[in-house]
């Protein structure tokens, strides 16, 4: 892949541009439109959640959680009287919350010990209370309530099965819905109170209710958005254009991993491309990687891509697999051992690959859980 154009100020664009996508990810999350009026009034985005709030109850669920109830307790301090959160360390939040770590990807222990608990606590409030409820993705697995014969071993092997067979996180969370009491919204149905949710979803451009299995919306529900994949492709597009590329939104990022890298096609007119939502990878697993990864590899190995290239793709919880990276990054400068690409992909090992590549892609502090954010730039000249 060697050019005489140097595609290393293209990577340096892609990659900032990538990162910017992240910085508006972690700017809605810290959920600055959350606000009390002097009425009593909770509002988000200036809309009346809750009116003349008596007793206010935050729940956190989900990948994003700890960061969620921290942004919650900044904006409404001492205002919420209980709180609780499930999240990925268990790490604590602080009066007045209670924290409990989840599973994931796969149900443990753990969650069946944060479901009970959770349905204790909601059991305690009161009629007249209000809870606000926090959800992002990934809490399908972290809280669990099974419904009678489901043991742990059951779950934890259905949801495995589900994640090999390259089902899409959706229809992975309709399915484990049917295997719960906590899901598909029975949550609500345990909650005494008035309650109100905001999402973080990271199930492409289904319903909130698809996320996490919809505890409380139901899988069909839909209500507020804090954000969502297009939130970081936004924030990336606005980043290439101030650099002065045309850009080219686009459809959201789904289908097979491997097979999207390889149909990456920047149309005539534009000189960069972004697009988001969530790729997937048909199992059996047996190696390191992650669909990031897979796509990137596709590109690599089957794309038609222009004279000086470069392309970043990677999650935006910082998790792609079990790569232990949030994706990868490639350039027209770089010289792949395509042979060894090759045997990596099929035996789904492309985290190897790019690791001795060194051509991970980290983020340090993952600020939410939307789904992958892409950018492909070509020469600003095309």
């Amino acid at each position: 892949m060697n050019n005489p154009i140097s595609s290393q100020p293209l990577h340096a664009d892609a990659l900032k541009s990538w990162r910017a996508g992240m910085r508006g990810l972690e700017q809605a999350s810290e959920l600055t439109g959350l606000a009390y009026a002097d009425s009593g009034t909770l509002t988000w985005s200036q809309q009346p959640l809750f009116y003349r709030v008596n007793r206010l109850h935050v729940l956190a669920l989900g990948k994003t959680a700890h960061q969620l109830a921290r942004a919650a307790t900044l904006r409404l301090g001492g205002r919420i009287e209980t709180g609780f959160a499930v999240t990925l360390t268990g790490k604590s939040l602080g009066r007045p919350w209670s924290v409990f770590r989840g599973g994931h990807p796969t149900v443990t222990r753990e969650s069946l010990i944060a479901g009970a608990a959770l349905q204790q606590w909601l059991a305690d409030l009161g009629p007249n209370d209000h809870l606000l409820v926090l959800m992002s993705g990934g809490a399908s697995a972290m809280v669990e309530i099974p419904s009678p014969g489901w043991s742990l071993e059951r779950l934890a092997q259905a949801r495995a099965q589900d994640l090999s067979a390259g089902l899409s996180i959706a229809h992975i969370n309709q399915r484990a819905a049917q295997r719960s009491l906590s899901k598909d919204g029975r949550l609500a149905h345990r909650t005494p109170c008035a309650w109100k949710q905001l999402t973080l979803n990271d199930v492409g451009d289904a319903v909130n209710g698809c996320v996490s299995s919809g505890p409380f919306l139901g899988l069909n529900g839909d209500g507020l958005t804090i954000a969502n994949h297009r939130t970081a492709a936004r924030a990336a597009t606005h980043q290439l254009t101030a650099l002065g590329y045309r850009v080219f939104q686009a459809p959201t990022l789904k289908g097979e991993a491997r097979s999207v890298g390889a149909g990456l096609n920047i149309p005539k007119g534009y000189n960069a491309l972004v697009a988001s939502g969530e790729t997937t990878v048909v199992g059996p697993y047996q190696g390191v990687g992650g669909r990031n990864l897979e796509l990137v590899g596709g590109w690599i190995l089957d794309g038609q891509p222009p004279p000086s290239w470069s392309l970043v793709s990677g999650a935006a919880d910082g998790c792609d697999g079990n790569s232990g990276a949030a994706g990868a990054y490639y350039s027209s400068d770089d010289q792949p051992e395509l042979g060894a690409l090759k045997a990596a992909m099929e035996r789904h090992d492309s985290g190897t690959w790019f690791a001795k590549s060194a051509r991970l892609l980290t983020l340090s502090e993952p600020v939410s859980h939307t789904g992958d954010l892409l950018v492909l730039v070509s020469s600003k000249g095309l």
